[in-house]
């Protein structure tokens, strides 16, 4: 009978145990390297009684592949207290490797939740006596064992390694200080494991001097990352430098650093449709000045493919290998760097300061800046021949002159016959003025808004049989989603009949679509648009295609066609104008200000092109972000 009691309790236990939700239960993964790293900030040290304990969270993945499904958990306690106060969870989901990201965990009224550890050592003896003859008689694994010893052996302040949830891995621990006393917060994570988290490096192949081109076949095996390691320094503990890989399973090509420890910097990355066992010809230039320059061949009907990196990117070193999958990487050659091409005027972005959402205007050989740089008043604008350098004009739309109270985002103005249209967002709504000249001043064409729901980022389409669209973002409950509709003729007034749904935001897009830009090429219409928030390093830019202007768009499968590298973050919210002899696409974009602030942005231009598919509809490419001298936009004057 005791035999069988025993049995049944162990059973219950381990059932219980099993399940996760309260006792750990650790696959045996849990003993592999994680590739995350985390940093917290406290908002200050010490927080008095009744304040918010605000705490950011800066995780990065370290890793070669994606984390998936990422779920940040902060157990928080008094420092030598009975057990956890609480928790705040927090998601993401997914983390690109070498990308970093933000996480606030707030703690309202803690004193609260901490009631109860000031009533609870009263107990702890029982408590104490209830965990000892559950460990006498349930059969614990040797994991089990241990994380119940480790409670018993430091009670009651360790009781909190009870608590943790199954199969979710420490991140780190930080304290603060509440009120005089000590709150120690405790990082869990759990996630879809990358199929590869460091590669090893293969073999060495042959050293270079700084200065040369590196051609090589890379062949991408399905669920891992395959490349090569160049400006770097191999030996038996595996390398460090620059490595540029392709990773078929998530269908990109990427530049990173290595650290010693065999940590990433990621410095970009290029969303590519590739196929698992096809060979894709490479070609790397390095400069002496660590300049680098990346061409990926994977579209044959390409005959000038714009390079996929072009940043700054000084080497560790001057071997050259292989790495991870034998076989994966042949055909490697390397020779000295092409000379450079004389050209006495560059531009290195960015270009021009106080620049989010650009628009500009090109009209008589003058190119008209309009941005978010005047948000509580109105806006002001900015004049240029060649889009590099500018002419502040100052003030050209302001309140009570335009409809409106505060928020004056996106502006753009477009010449309808003869006049002047300005369409801007103010306190989430579209509105639009008029004016007699792109210099302003813009006045208000009537009291209200274009819809009575909220709506931003406003762009008119004017298609060749004569009718106009509009495009905008439109915010909802889940989201910004896109949306259009046709304007009547007098470019004021929507067909409201019209009004009709073209994206959801999904995946990378996180739950934002904003900033819609329509180009038509060869009878397919094009809505660019940006993903994610404009605070994010992560914000880019992708498009939809359609043979209709108002759908169904589908969405093409390499977005975001660009996207942040280590130099230019948060690169979105653009339009397209062309160069001053009209024979170059040029995409205007904002990027963030520094690493730590994405305010005041500031304003980007780089080359952007439609090039053959196999499937017969045109992709639209962008060289860039670029950060590297760049040739100033075709018909400038240089002199």
């Amino acid at each position: 009978m005791k035999k069988s009691l025993r049995t049944l309790i162990a059973l219950v236990l381990s059932s219980v145990i099993s399940l996760g939700t309260v006792f750990p239960a650790f696959a045996a993964a849990e003993n592999a390297a994680s590739p995350l790293s985390l940093s917290a900030v406290p908002e200050k040290a010490e927080f008095a009684a009744g304040e918010e304990i605000l705490i950011n969270a800066y995780i990065t993945n370290t890793g070669f592949a994606n984390i998936e499904d990422l779920n940040v958990i902060m157990l928080y306690k008094i420092s030598d207290s009975f057990m956890t106060a609480g928790t705040v969870f927090r998601s993401l989901k997914v983390l690109d490797p070498g990308t970093v990201c933000q996480m606030e965990f707030s703690l309202y009224e803690p004193e609260k939740a901490f009631e109860i550890t000031e009533k609870l050592p009263a107990i702890s003896g029982l408590v104490r006596w209830f965990i000892y003859i559950l460990s006498i008689f349930t059969p614990f694994s040797r994991r089990a064992e241990n994380t119940f010893k480790n409670a018993l052996g430091n009670f009651p302040s360790n009781l909190i390694s009870l608590f943790r949830l199954r199969s979710h891995r420490k991140l780190g621990e930080y304290s603060v200080v509440y009120d005089g006393k000590e709150i120690e917060c405790s990082f869990y994570a759990d996630y879809i494991r990358p199929s590869l988290l460091t590669p090893c490096c293969a073999e060495k192949r042959v050293e270079a001097d700084p200065g040369f081109e590196l051609n090589a076949s890379i062949t991408p095996v399905k669920n891992s990352v395959s490349g090569i390691v160049f400006s770097a320094r191999i030996d038996d503990d595996g390398f460090y430098g620059s490595l540029f890989y392709l990773d078929a399973s998530a269908n990109r090509a990427a530049l990173c650093k290595v650290d010693k420890e065999g940590k990433i910097k990621m410095l970009a990355i290029k969303p590519v449709e590739l196929t698992p066992g096809k060979e894709y010809r490479t070609r790397i230039v390095c400069g002496d000045d660590g300049r680098v320059r990346i061409w990926l061949y994977y579209n044959p009907l390409d005959e000038a493919p714009y390079p996929i990196a072009d940043l700054y990117a000084p080497g560790n070193g001057r071997d050259i290998g292989v790495f991870a999958f034998d076989g994966a990487v042949k055909e490697l050659t390397v020779t000295n760097a092409p000379e450079e091409e004389t050209i006495t005027e560059r531009y290195v972005n960015p270009i021009y300061d106080l620049s989010p959402d650009p628009f500009i205007l090109f009209e008589d050989g003058k190119y008209y800046l309009y941005a978010t740089n005047n948000g509580a008043v109105g806006y002001d604008t900015s004049v240029s021949t060649d889009l590099v350098h500018w002419t502040p004009l100052g003030n050209v739309a302001k309140k009570p002159d335009i409809y409106g109270e505060s928020d004056f985002w996106a502006p753009e103005v477009y010449n309808y016959n003869g006049r002047y249209y300005l369409f801007y967002s103010t306190d989430r709504h579209l509105a639009v003025a008029t004016a007699d000249s792109p210099a302003g001043p813009f006045s208000r064409t009537k009291d209200g808004y274009l819809f009575d729901f909220e709506a931003i980022d406003g762009n008119v389409f004017f298609d060749d049989d004569g009718r106009i669209y509009l495009y905008f973002s439109r915010i909802t409950d889940t989201g910004q989603q896109l949306w259009g509709c046709e304007m009547n003729s007098d470019l004021i007034s929507a067909k409201d009949e019209t009004l009709t749904l073209l994206s959801s935001p999904e995946g990378w897009e996180e739950r934002i679509n904003e900033g819609p830009f329509m180009l038509k090429h060869n009878g397919v219409y094009y809505l660019t648009y940006s993903g994610d928030g404009f605070t994010s390093v992560n914000y880019g830019v992708g498009y939809l295609t359609s043979r209709s202007p108002l759908g169904c768009f589908v969405k093409n499968p390499a977005n975001p066609i660009l996207k942040h590298t280590s130099n230019i973050l948060g690169p979105g919210h653009h339009c397209f104008t062309v160069s001053p002899d009209l024979s170059e696409l040029i995409i205007v974009y904002h990027c963030h200000y520094s690493a730590d602030s994405a305010d005041p942005r500031r304003l980007c231009i780089d080359r952007a092109k439609f090039v053959p598919t196999e499937s017969g509809m045109d992709a639209l490419t962008v060289y860039g972000p670029t950060s590297t001298p760049q040739p100033m936009p075709k018909g400038a004057d240089t002199k």
